[in-house]
Order: structure tokens, then sequence, then C-alpha cells
């Protein structure tokens, strides 16, 4: 009788997981308020882009292929097996690349530009006002946009979890990417669902666009272009993604986005005194509307982030209320999100600490650290007895 292994299982629910988001994606689409199209057509629109995604994901992964090509002659010119699977590699990063700064323009686009730009990636507050009520929220349009850029996400997700369990090459953090696959697509859908959709917006952005730093660091270092021949370009990526990741994935997004825009802004203006939905709760304290962690005197919009809320209070006197709904559920799939964001920075530190202390090449110590691919050429293992 055999014997499943506890990651197989893992992976084995997460894929049924990710089967059950994708019939949720297609059935919510188009329903968030603002949707220039009907539910149906959008739904359709969505199982359409996904052959069509698939189809120019194939294309940009053969212009990867022939691009690196020469390069991987040169680099293992005796190892065939290892230079068709470095090129799948590159390839597989670039089609990445080449998504990522499509949304991350598209994003930045909506945040900035767009009806002269939004606060939303500064004012953690504005995500949810002008709205005074969740009911308010719940049916705040949307612009073709920021539709437009859930469709795109959705599919993009989508296309990107199929491949990452059935084509793509399989690295040491398979098993947590996935999660990150099946995690990511959840928020999307429940956002959606929600039409909280300028929260997405910016988290979109901020994850989008430093995984650029990432893609262009890995398939440098799939073509090995460290050291003076190649421009240092290896070392230089991996230096500037320590600052991005720091600054987008572990201070902007826990401090900003997830602490005092999903966790405290919400309950700070949906459970306000004098906010409808309010009324039992405040009847129930005796008439006080001041027993949920805001100041005497608290008035909405004027005093929303002055510090005068305590959302610790706030969550001790009423966990759950009908004025904040998915609070619980997106504070932990997003909590889970940033778990995942440390892990990888701390596997950076590692592969610093690799290439600082046993004066590895970057290029190996990706192989051994991230990617899980232990085999050494035979010019290498030459190279290494003969030192």
């Amino acid at each position: 009788m055999s014997v499943v292994s506890p990651s197989r299982a893992a992976e084995s629910i997460l894929v049924i997981y990710f089967i059950f988001e994708v019939v949720g994606c297609l059935s919510v689409a188009g329903r968030a308020p603002g949707c220039p199209i009907e539910p149906v057509q959008a739904a359709g629109a969505l199982a359409a882009l996904l052959p069509l995604l698939f189809a120019a994901i194939v294309l940009v992964k053969r212009c990867g292929r022939a691009a690196v090509g020469a390069r991987l002659k040169t680099m293992y010119p005796d190892e065939p097996m290892r230079r068709s699977k470095t090129a799948t590699k590159f390839a597989d990063q670039l089609w990445q690349l080449v998504v990522h700064v499509l949304l991350s323009a598209l994003a930045y686009f909506i945040l900035r530009f767009e009806d002269g730009g939004v606060e939303w990636l500064d004012e953690p507050a504005s995500l949810w006002l002008p709205s005074r009520s969740i009911a308010e929220l719940f049916v705040a349009p949307s612009r073709a946009s920021v539709q437009l850029l859930y469709l795109l996400q959705s599919a993009v997700w989508i296309v990107t979890a199929c491949s990452h369990v059935w084509l793509e090459e399989r690295h040491n953090d398979y098993l947590m990417m996935l999660a990150h696959h099946v995690v990511t697509l959840a928020l999307i859908l429940l956002s959606y669902h929600y039409n909280y959709l300028r929260v997405g917006v910016v988290i979109m952005f901020l994850h989008d666009s430093s995984d650029i730093v990432i893609d262009l660091l890995k398939m440098c270092n799939y073509v090995n272009l460290e050291g003076l021949a190649g421009f240092f370009a290896v070392e230089i990526c991996f230096l500037v993604n320590f600052g991005t990741w720091a600054y987008t994935r572990l201070y902007i997004f826990p401090v900003h986005v997830l602490w005092r825009g999903v966790i405290t802004a919400p309950r700070e203006i949906y459970t306000a005194p004098g906010t409808p939905g309010m009324e039992a709760f405040t009847v129930a304290a005796a008439g006080n509307p001041y027993t949920r962690g805001h100041a005497r005197g608290f008035s909405l919009p004027h005093d929303v982030g002055r510090g005068k809320f305590d959302v610790v209070a706030n969550i001790i006197a009423m966990p759950t209320h009908a004025n904040l709904p998915l609070w619980w559920s997106a504070s932990a799939l997003l909590s889970a999100l940033l778990a995942m964001n440390v892990i990888w920075y701390l596997m950076f530190w590692r592969m610093l600490w690799r290439i600082a202390t046993k004066s590895e090449s970057c290029n190996d110590v990706g192989d051994d650290v991230y990617e899980g691919d232990r085999e050494r050429s035979d010019a290498a293992t030459r190279k290494v007895k003969g030192q």
C-alpha cells in the first residue's frame, strides 16, 4: 500500500482549490458595479482570453529560447540537456517579465493618471471613503480600466497556475509558489465579489512592479551575466532587488496596505459612531457610541487616520459584524501573502551569505538555493577537481 507524501497531498489540495477558484472567477466575472459588459459576456471574455493568453505565452517563450540559444551554446558546448533546461527556464521567466511589465503599467496608470490621479496608494483611508457605509461601497462603480485590470489579472493567474503545475520546470519553492498562486487568485476572486477593487489594484501594483526586478535577476542569472564579462548585471539586479522587495513588499504592503488599509481603516470607518448598521450595537451599549475603539467626539471623515481610533479595542468589542464582511478572511489571506514575501526575502539573504562567505558565483548559488538543480556539468566538475 503506497503512502502519499505530505507535499504531494498538499499539492493535490491546492490544485483542487485552484479549480474551484477558476469556476468562481467565471461565475463572478462582470458582476462588480461599473463593468461595461454583462456578466455572461464578461465570463465569455475571460474564457476566450485564456487560450489567447496561452498562445501569446507560447510565442514569447519561443522567442526567448531563440534569443538565448547562441549564448547557452557557448556556455555549455558539451551539455545539450543543460542548454535545453536553462533555455526553458529563461523562456518561462521572459513571459512573466512581459506580463508583470504590462500589468504594472496598467495599474500605475489607474493609480497616478486616470482622472488626474487617485490617492489609493498614498492614503489607506481612501480605499474605503467616500462611502459612508458598507452598503454604499458594495454598489460604488469602478471605471472600465479597473474592470479590465481584474479581467487580465484573473486570466494571467489562471494560466500561470496551470503553467506552474503542468508545464514549467520545478524549483525548490514549487509548493510555496503554488500556494502563492492559489492565495492570489482567491484574493482576486473575493475582492471582486465584494467590490473591494481599490485595495486589489494597490496590491496588484506593489507585487507586479517588484516582480520585474526578480524576473530580470533570474534571466540574467540563467545566461550568466555576472562579473565584469556580464557588466555585473546579476549583481546589480540582486542588490536592487533587496531594496525594491523590502520597500514594496515588506514596508508598503504590510504597513500601509495590510495594517492601515485592511485591518484598521474599514473598522475605523464602518463601525464609527453614527455609521449605518451600528444602531443596534449602540443601543446594546446603553446608547454610548464610543465603546468600540473610537475616541469621544470622533466624526467621519474628519477624524479618520488621526490617531483617534484603537483597532485592538474595536476587535475585542466586535470580532465580527455585518459591516465588516470578509475582514477576517482578507486579513488572513494577506497575512499569508506577507509570510511568503518574508520567506522569499530570507532566501535572498541566504543566497547573499553563500556568495559572501563561500565565494560561490551567483549562478551556482541560484542553482543550489533556488532552482534546486544541484547537477553540474562535467566540465564544471573537472574544474572543481583541478583546483
